[in-house]
């Protein structure tokens, strides 16, 4: 990517011929980078830079295998594959501008069927490094092919290229070797340093990728666990009071009888209901009983320990459970309660009061009986003058 106030030779390049330059070599320029996406490699995804890689690489070899070639004192004719390879390279992004995937499978295919069976026989046989590409060119069918098309491709490719060295081995005489030691040598490292930086770059790109996705996958698995715990937050607790919902009530609920089962560890139900509460919604209206009813499940909280349950069973009317081995007696801390949501009061005068029905479970005890024993308590409490607390 271009840094900020400059701009890159292809930004450049299609700024002018944007703005009527339209000679013969920015027309060029402009139309080959408009199908080599070189300059936008930051931008293209993983199996495009391989696609690059690979275009960059033949050309790079192409011109690297001409340059040794025509050094190293070799007849002209051993150039003719090199400047074949070459030319395909320039000019097939003309021929087809709109695929440059198109382009790099023609490429491709014309460097494992063609260029390299040549390039076997005129650069020493198995004296020279043509194998090493043969296993290049296995690598990246790789990238381009899948299923039964890879497999045919690479069973042809494979199949050739044996039979190429068979045939060398064979008849000796179809290989042109080398002239000179020095000019094996340098011929065999130049391929090798080119093959071995084409693997680090492609092999770099790769990991590269894959520990982007890893981090981008463990990022997306971070945030999916934060939605699903605000998920099931929202799923527990009661939107207004903040508390939680009967839903998640009568879930803990449950728990505490399962929990009975194997500790024999008692615990409390307490059914409160706020007095003469449709009276404060028709006087002073809803919004003002919503603000009552956030202050009422506030007061019952701080009553409670960690982990006691206190919940909005519906409408105004709360329950709570107060979970096994506790020092204190379930009527002081109803009592607890009652006091607590007498003392506060609401836009500096008004006050409310609750009624409080609470039952210790007993042996043999069911969910539905011991509701229905702390609902029974509580109209007790109710028919008893209210702001009070009754049970056992």
């Amino acid at each position: 990517m271009a840094k900020k106030g400059k701009m890159s030779i292809y930004s450049m390049t299609k700024k002018s011929y944007s703005q009527g330059d339209d000679t013969m070599p920015f027309k060029i320029v402009t139309r080959y980078f408009d199908v080599v996406p070189l300059f936008r490699y930051k931008q293209i995804e993983l199996k495009e830079r391989l696609t690059i890689i690979f275009y960059m690489a033949g050309f790079g070899f192409s011109v690297i295998a001409v340059v040794t070639t025509f050094l190293l004192g070799k007849p002209f004719w051993v150039n003719i594959p090199n400047l074949l390879l070459l030319l395909s390279c320039l000019l097939l992004p003309f021929l087809y501008p709109n695929n440059f995937e198109k382009v790099v499978k023609i490429v491709l295919y014309s460097v494992a069927f063609i260029y390299l069976p040549i390039s076997y026989y005129i650069n020493g046989g198995d004296e020279g490094i043509g194998v090493l590409y043969f296993l290049m060119v296995v690598v990246y069918f790789n990238f381009f092919f899948d299923g039964k098309r890879l497999a045919k491709v690479i069973s042809a490719v494979l199949a050739l290229y044996v039979g190429i060295i068979i045939m060398g081995y064979i008849y000796p005489s179809l290989i042109t070797y080398h002239v000179t030691d020095a000019s094996r040598i340098i011929d065999i490292i130049l391929s090798f340093v080119s093959i071995s930086i084409l693997i680090s770059v492609v092999s770099n790109i790769i990991f590269y990728n894959y520990r982007i996705e890893k981090d981008n996958k463990e990022f997306l698995l971070k945030e999916l666990k934060k939605q699903n715990n605000t998920l099931e937050l929202l799923s527990t607790t009661d939107q207004l009071t903040e508390v939680y919902n009967r839903r998640h009530f009568l879930d803990a609920l449950k728990s505490e009888f399962d929990h009975f089962e194997l500790s024999k560890k008692h615990f409390y139900v307490m059914m409160i209901d706020l007095d003469d509460f449709k009276v404060v919604n028709d006087t002073y209206g809803h919004l003002y009983g919503d603000e009552i009813l956030k202050g009422v499940a506030k007061a019952i909280s701080s009553c409670l320990r960690e982990h006691d349950i206190v919940a909005r069973y519906g409408g105004e009317e709360f329950s709570v459970i107060i979970s096994h081995n506790t020092l204190e007696s379930g009527k002081m801390i109803a009592e607890r309660i009652r006091k607590a949501v007498e003392d506060m009061k609401y836009r500096g005068e008004n006050n409310i009061t609750v009624s409080i029905g609470i039952v210790k479970n007993k042996a043999n005890d069911t969910l539905l009986g011991i509701m229905k024993r702390s609902d029974n308590f509580l109209y007790e409490a109710k028919g008893k003058g209210k702001n009070r607390v009754e049970g056992k």
